[in-house]
């Protein structure tokens, strides 16, 4: 089964720069766990985040 060990998004919508674990090219990043929790205040992007999956 295949596994997100992290992901890069850039300029989408209110998201400019955002890195969540591990990449391809910087494996000195943690990478991302099973059951990962994203919280915040409101307006700053968690549902962005998921959005950026569908497109």
């Amino acid at each position: 089964m295949a596994k997100i060990e992290g992901f890069r998004i850039c300029n989408y919508r209110t998201l400019r720069d955002v890195t969540l674990g591990s990449l391809w090219n910087n494996r000195g990043s943690g990478v991302l766990m099973p059951m990962t929790a994203v919280i915040g205040k409101n307006g700053v992007g968690k549902s962005t985040l998921f959005d950026a999956f569908g497109k």
